[in-house]
């Protein structure tokens, strides 16, 4: 036998047991006398534990990383002896922590104030907490001080909330906001510090004021908002089992930042939980919850500066609507050419994404009308206190009935579709921590590792600044020629369409750090050449009525562009690898209706051959610029309904025979869209490696893409990394619908960035 036995005055210590040894107690409050003993030959563990109230949980996991994250709670009990049959070998961790009536009753009370204030974005009266309520001053001070005792040796709070404590006389005070510190968020530590300065004003004064500044900045944050924070990453800790590793600084209430009030009754329609599509309310599919990021500062900000000095929200109202409708016309115009990567998500994501038909800019008009406090429905209307519902549909004039619109969906009023706020046990939730949980796995000696970033990245926050933060990757791939047709290298040949040079500092920087770049290069998808020669886009059917962003590859005089481009870029700059994107078949409305363009073949089974043969003469001109560089071809985009069903030729997702395309270039990489590659027992993405395998004999490449929401931190990343390995893949990387856009926005948001930064991808990488 051997045993170990503690006894423990202090709450931070850990457990864990191996064949060789044992470690200490993970313990809460004092008098704790715990024992661990295991058999020999080992076949169980018997744990001696007596303690007193509060209640003590037992937790078991096989991840040092997780036991208390992300755990198996076993018991719940402050006196038991207890055999524990499960003994996977060589190791098994366990802790042992307290966990007082307080906190079991403030998670409750913080989901439902999240909950409450994004659904709503105002304070709500009062939450519930245990048998009673408390009203949003009591709940701060509870979660200031349980957040206290959940990372330090403090006590935990008494159960009965200050009874005579109450909110600010006004919790919604205009404040001027700090732009630098709102579009950062803050890491754990950081809002732990903003927490505790909150509770040493409440000692001080016995309440809360109405606006603080936060400790070592110039910043103001309103009440309002931290209780919000509180209420966050509280529930994040509820349904997550750690609190998050970052925080965004959201603005949950419009009330006093903008000029006008919103229409009582219509609170609702300025949620941040709002989603226009019928599928986001199936249960067995992912659900967003963000997916307008209403309250997301950077939407605040946009639409704020849109809407400049206007005091009234009728003319702030057609101010947005008129700048969504211009940028998207000036940007891309109508075009049924999907972008490669990915489908708009996020607000970031929304509001720079000009890309796919005309659903899209709706959805951002809507999303800054949210932002602003105006209430609005993403089926494309408005309210507005006198005239009531009006379009903001481009379709149809800003203002006009939206039931004249032909494009409107839905009848007036329009319906909520706001997603119930989260709980612990919705599907999503279940999936993320079942991914979150897997320990790391070994990368394959030569297995890539990339994020893929825009020119935008590097101009905005710097080549040395990405290197540092891309720690846990040993590839940046870089798009250099965009979609919107514009190349980002000097000495490209083409002066009319470069931009700032992107690449060079970035490959100064990656190759001191020891990491590759690979050249993004949107081959057919070009809508700055689109515009220019309309005669040259494909052709989606025999009238050319669907209008197109895709360049038709039987254009000789374009692929004569993209060899010149090719051969200046790999003349002149160093590059590790290029990353051919946009070499498919736009397929919109259908997979049937594409004829090309009047220089393609004729006849049936043309278009793969086609695609094929363009590869084929894509790669030859690479070889022969600079032998020995390596060929990736990203996939069209594989979102939950465009599983390449077995992938047996011809192939109707873009018309890319994946057989052949195996045979030409070095890897092909198959990007996962949205968040439909997330929550699943049985995600269809192993589905498709397998089928990627039993068609080419290889490993494919995986790129899943990054999510700015506060449920996927980086050891979810981490967890969906291991289970592709599992499978068995050639490398594994991330992406966002920007990144192959260059010039409108960065790939990654500043909070996404700090995301990436901490990823962690087991031996091999960091």
């Amino acid at each position: 036998m051997r045993l170990a036995h503690h006894r423990v005055g202090g709450r931070a210590l850990a457990l864990c047991w191996t064949a060789l040894a044992l470690g200490s107690v993970l313990a809460a409050g004092d008098g704790v006398e715990l024992r661990l003993q295991r058999s020999d030959p080992a076949s169980a563990a018997e744990l001696l534990w007596t303690g007193r109230q509060p209640t003590y949980e037992i937790w078991r996991s096989a991840d040092p990383l997780t036991v208390r994250r992300l755990p198996s709670r076993l018991l719940e009990t402050s006196d038991v002896q207890w055999t524990d049959p499960e003994i996977p070998l060589p190791i098994l961790y366990y802790s042992v922590t307290s966990r007082p009536l307080v906190l079991e009753d403030l998670l409750g009370s913080a989901n439902e104030m999240a909950g409450f204030m994004e659904t709503n974005r105002l304070l709500p009266a009062s939450v519930t907490y245990g048998t009673g309520t408390v009203n949003p001053a009591q709940f701060l001070l509870l979660a200031v001080r349980t957040l206290k005792a959940m990372t330090s040796d403090a006590p935990f709070p008494s159960a009965v909330p200050a009874p005579d404590l109450s909110p600010p006389a006004d919790p919604y005070p205009s404040i001027v906001l700090d732009d630098a510190f709102y579009r950062r968020p803050f890491s754990r530590d950081a809002y732990l510090e903003f927490f505790e300065h909150l509770g040493e004003l409440y000692d001080s004064g016995g309440s809360f004021p109405a606006v603080l500044t936060v400790p070592g900045k110039t910043a103001e944050v309103r009440f309002c908002e931290a209780v919000y924070y509180a209420a966050g990453v509280l529930r994040a800790r509820q349904m997550l089992g750690a609190l998050p590793e970052t925080w965004n600084r959201f603005i949950i209430a419009t009330k006093g930042l903008v000029p006008w009030e919103t229409p009582s009754g219509y609170e609702a329609f300025t949620s941040a939980l709002e989603h226009g599509g019928g599928w986001a309310f199936q249960i067995d599919k992912p659900r967003r919850y963000y997916v307008s990021a209403a309250h997301d500062y950077s939407m605040f900000e946009l639409a704020r500066s849109v809407y400049g000095s206007e005091t009234d929200p009728f003319a702030a109202g057609e101010s947005l609507m008129d700048w969504v409708v211009s940028r998207w016309t000036g940007s891309v115009g109508y075009t049924s050419g999907r972008t490669q990567l990915g489908a708009d998500q996020s607000g970031w994501e929304r509001a720079h994404w000009y890309y796919h038909t005309s659903g899209i800019p709706r959805r951002i008009t809507s999303a800054l009308h949210r932002a602003a406090g105006i209430p609005s429905s993403m089926s494309g209307a408005a309210y507005y206190a006198g005239p009531g519902w009006v379009n903001i549909d481009q379709h149809r004039p800003y203002g006009s009935d939206p039931l004249d619109n032909p494009f409107y969906y839905d009848g007036i009023p329009p319906p909520l579709r706001n997603n119930p706020y989260p709980q612990p046990g919705d599907d999503f939730v279940v999936q993320i921590n079942d991914v979150a949980v897997r320990p790391e796995a070994p990368a394959a000696a030569d297995e890539l590792r990339t994020i893929y970033v825009s020119p935008q990245d590097i101009l905005d926050y710097g080549a040395e600044q990405i290197v540092e933060k891309a720690a846990a990757f040993d590839t940046i791939v870089l798009t250099v020629k965009s979609v919107q047709g514009y190349v980002y290298f000097g000495s490209s040949g083409w002066p009319a369409r470069e931009k700032q040079d992107a690449l060079g500092p970035l490959l100064y920087a990656a190759h001191a750090a020891g990491k590759k770049v690979y050249a993004g290069f949107a081959t057919l998808g070009d809508r700055k050449t689109s515009a220019e020669q309309p005669g040259w886009r494909q052709m989606l059917d025999e009238s050319g009525s669907y209008p197109n962003l895709l360049i038709s590859p039987c254009v000789q005089q374009y692929q004569n562009t993209l060899t010149m481009l090719l051969q200046n870029l790999l003349a002149g700059y160093d590059v590790d690898g290029v990353v051919l994107a946009h070499l498919y078949y736009g397929l919109e409305f259908g997979s049937t209706d594409t004829v090309g363009h009047p220089d393609c073949p004729t006849g049936t089974d043309w278009m793969s051959g086609v695609v094929t043969d363009y590869a084929m003469d894509l790669v030859d001109t690479i070889e022969n610029a600079a032998p020995g560089t390596g060929v990736l071809l990203m996939s069209y985009r594989l979102g939950v309904e465009n599983r390449y069903s077995g992938l047996t030729p011809p192939v109707e997702v873009g018309y890319q025979d994946l057989f052949a395309l195996a045979q030409v270039v070095d890897g092909i990489i198959l990007p996962f869209v949205g968040s439909y590659w997330t929550p699943s027992s049985s995600p269809y993405w192993l589905n498709v490696i397998d089928d990627y395998r039993q068609l080419t004999a290889r490993d494919p490449f995986v790129s899943f893409m990054l999510v700015d929401e506060w449920e996927y931190d980086s050891l979810y990343y981490r967890g969906v990394a291991h289970r592709a390995r599992e499978r068995g893949v050639s490398g594994v990387g991330f992406h966002t619908p920007l990144s192959t856009t260059g010039e409108l926005s960065p790939a990654l948001s500043r909070s996404l960035w700090e995301t990436v930064a901490r990823i962690r991808l087991g031996p091999g990488g960091t």
